[in-house]
């Protein structure tokens, strides 16, 4: 409403009533003559406005609405009336009667009781400042100053800290009145205008300086205390939190400053860097980056499990960060998985140059790699995954070379040179073909070989049975034979056959493994057909049963 002269609503405009408020038109409409909406100290004007008012319409009784309390500053209402009656006089006098619009009007002051109670309500506030005043300054008189904690309060239930920390805010802006006079008495008793949170950071920042002066960085542990009972290190934890949550609480000004005595934002990122220097030492010392996961260096740095854990946490890395490493010679797949990628580059170069894979098993690349013999480990690995296998075959991989007929002609150039299959079991030919656990495997899976290829082995003198069998089957016909003799097993230990047959330490030997579980139901069947005795008292019982037969 505020800005619109007192004017009747005849005079109005046809453009001054277009842009006249939606709550002016509604006074308006409500037959109100006019209002007094701005402010101006002449009395002049506003006896103007109130004379056009009141001469607005003889037919419709004149309110005053006086929005802006411009009444207040009028010298008198009284000399208004006054004026009105002398014009009224002058009319008549005149014979102008029909000119006399109104002669009278009431004034309503709706505002006087709320102009009082805003008095009284203001004269109680000045008095409840003094009260909390007072209460600061008993508590400066106390403690030589106003750091009042925000939820202090005193003895008799003022929440002073609260108090001191609206002063603050008022002082600074925000809503309410602090007279000059009330701004000097709290300087007098040490006001610190400045914002509690400020005074705490410039606090925690004067410590972390001395932890930096004293140390050279601000690597404080979390729980660090300082001498006087400051907690640095949650300090430190909360303005790095800030940092990387661009916290407005923490200023480019703050970052500054920190920063300036030596702040490292990410304790993580810095124990990376650590290690990465250390890494990039040991490349430069070796060439590569082929540590063992135990490895620790000389300074004490875990190396080895952390390169080992950068390249489980890839994905987490920058890209920065895997590039870095990249350069200083970091493979990222484990061991196994690199030196098969490696020989399969190998085996690539071999197809290109030779158009098959066809290596022979003792073929080595000039890098001195076993490449043939890494072909034959391909052929004969039956978990090879489908990846790597559809990998081989693009470049010509045969997958049967690696027939039992090779084999069979490996085996059969033995017996030719030897007269026998008696191989060990972890033989192998000139070409690194593992023969010995070949043979062994015939034997064992006997039952699973066409007769064409037991006839094949039976005419290289193959033996069903390993050698290990063999001796058992030759102590255990010995172990008959005794039995037939002499009705019992009560052998000597140091009993030896006429043939040489240790029998005496076999038959230990058997009663061992019986105990130690390592011989076969089949054998314990066999030895228990000829009495074996295998307890001790047993034995003692079986002779004293054999003295008293004889008796």
């Amino acid at each position: 409403m505020n800005n619109f002269y007192l004017k009747p609503i005849d005079n109005l405009s046809t453009m001054e009533w277009q842009h006249a408020t939606a709550d002016y038109k509604k006074v308006l409409e409500k037959g109100i003559n006019g209002i007094i909406g701005e402010i101006d100290e002449s009395p002049i004007i506003y006896k103007q406005q109130i004379g056009r008012a009141l001469s607005a319409n003889k037919k419709k009784q004149t309110i005053i609405f006086d929005i802006v309390n411009n009444f207040e500053n009028l010298y008198s209402i009284g000399t208004i009336q006054e004026e009105m009656k002398l014009a009224i006089s002058y009319y008549r006098d005149l014979g102008k009667q029909d000119k006399i619009v109104n002669d009278s009007f009431e004034i309503f002051d709706e505002a006087r009781d709320c102009r009082e109670i805003f008095r009284e309500l203001e004269k109680s506030l000045s008095s409840t400042w003094d009260t909390y005043y007072n209460a600061a300054k008993e508590y400066y008189d106390e403690n030589g100053n106003l750091n009042v904690p925000k939820r202090y309060v005193t003895d008799e239930g003022l929440t002073l800290g609260a108090w001191i920390s609206t002063q603050r805010k008022v002082r600074n802006g925000a809503a309410g009145v602090l007279t000059p006079a009330q701004i000097h008495r709290l300087d007098m008793i040490g006001m610190n205008w400045e914002n509690v949170q400020e005074q705490r950071w410039e606090n925690g920042f004067n410590h972390a300086k001395e932890y930096f002066d004293e140390h050279g960085n601000l690597d404080a542990e979390i729980g660090y205390v300082c001498k006087d009972g400051f907690k640095l290190g949650i300090w430190l934890a909360n303005n790095r939190r800030q940092y990387k949550n661009n916290s407005m609480k923490l200023s480019d000004d703050r970052v500054k400053k920190l920063e300036e005595i030596g702040m490292v934002w990410s304790k993580i990122n810095a124990l990376w860097e650590k290690n990465y220097i250390e890494a990039a030492k040991y490349y430069r010392e070796n060439g590569n980056l082929d540590i063992p996961v135990g490895y620790v260096t000389s300074e004490g740095v875990k190396l080895g499990m952390w390169l080992n854990n950068q390249k489980k946490s890839r994905d987490k890395l920058t890209t920065e960060q895997a590039e870095r490493l990249s350069l200083i010679g970091m493979v990222w797949e484990n061991k196994y998985n690199a030196n098969w990628n490696s020989m399969y580059e190998e085996a690539k170069r071999y197809y290109k140059t030779f158009g098959n894979l066809n290596v022979p098993a003792a073929y080595k690349t000039k890098a001195g790699k076993a490449l043939g013999k890494w072909i034959y480990n391909q052929r004969s690995n039956q978990n090879i995954s489908d990846k790597r296998k559809k990998l081989l075959d693009d470049i010509g991989m045969i997958w049967n070379n690696n027939s039992w007929d090779e084999r069979y002609k490996l085996a059969k150039d033995y017996y030719n040179e030897h007269h026998n299959l008696r191989i060990s079991a972890d033989y192998k030919t000139n070409d690194g073909i593992w023969l010995g656990k070949w043979v062994y495997e015939q034997r064992k899976n006997k039952s699973k070989l066409a007769q064409r290829q037991i006839n094949m082995l039976d005419e290289i003198g193959m033996k069903w049975v390993s050698s290990h069998e063999a001796a058992w089957e030759r102590n255990y016909a010995e172990a008959v034979k005794y039995y037939d003799e002499h009705g019992n097993l009560d052998v000597m230990g140091n009993y030896i056959s006429n043939d040489g047959v240790r029998l005496g330490n076999w038959i230990i030997n058997q009663r061992t493994s019986r105990r130690k579980q390592k011989l076969t139901e089949d054998k314990i069947k066999l030895l228990d057909n000829i009495n074996m005795i295998w307890a001790k008292q047993n034995r003692k019982a079986a002779r004293s049963s054999e003295c008293i037969g004889s008796m």
